[in-house]
């Protein structure tokens, strides 16, 4: 498990954000008509728009939010040209609508880009570069979350703390790129034992942690084993 996915939305959760966004293009729709009926004008609508789009590209991702930018376009023309009295600036509102598409677009793929960055550089703060194991840092935060919560709800935790013995001949004998697939090789034995809501972390060198949350005391060296 890593420990970094744990912020992760859920589905329901990307289906409620999703949900909310198309409601709130159809009020930012009506609003827009009725502006344009007192004011002539949609223009300063166009960044509303970028709400429902941003939220989407943010929270569920790029092509989602590029949907949410078309609907976005449709809504800007839809509004201008339903609320518009002459209607021989449909060329108008054609633009307006296409402006509002571009934009929110533009801004979506911006937004979905700075996140996938943002994502990524915390995936390198919380994960240890060779194994792709969790690092020091992810286990600790992780482990204080997991210590609060089997205090709150009275539940047990196993933490266990592994040792390669003898690593440093692997080293010596058979060279540093051997040692460092055989640690990538180990990792991939934790991952592949331990339990999805279990977590291991590499601390340094040959030095590992597996925080195995809800095992009882009596259930972990069979476990171990």
């Amino acid at each position: 498990m890593a420990l970094y996915d744990l912020e992760n939305l859920t589905r329901t959760k990307k289906i409620i954000i999703f949900a909310a966004s198309i409601l709130l293009i159809l009020c930012l729709m009506y609003l827009n008509m009725m502006t344009v009926k007192a004011l002539g004008s949609d223009m300063p609508f166009i960044f509303f728009y970028f709400i429902p789009a941003g939220m989407t590209a943010w929270y569920i991702g790029r092509n989602p939010g590029l949907f949410v930018s078309l609907l976005s376009g449709t809504a800007l023309f839809a509004a201008g040209y339903k609320a518009g009295i002459d209607k021989t600036t449909l060329l108008f509102y054609i633009w307006s609508g296409t402006a509002g598409l571009i934009f929110c677009g533009a801004f979506t793929i911006l937004l979905s880009a700075l996140r996938h960055e943002l994502k990524t550089q915390r995936q390198f703060a919380m994960e240890d570069f060779l194994t792709k194991a969790s690092n020091s840092r992810a286990f600790y935060n992780y482990a204080g979350i997991e210590i609060n919560r089997i205090k709150r709800y009275k539940k047990p935790l196993t933490i266990a703390y592994l040792d390669l013995d003898n690593f440093k001949k692997v080293n010596d004998t058979k060279g540093h790129l051997e040692g460092d697939r055989l640690l990538t090789v180990i990792v991939r034995v934790f991952r592949n034992t331990i339990r999805l809501t279990d977590a291991v972390a590499r601390l340094g060198g040959d030095e590992f942690v597996l925080l195995l949350p809800e095992m009882p005391p009596e259930s972990a060296p069979a476990f171990m084993e």
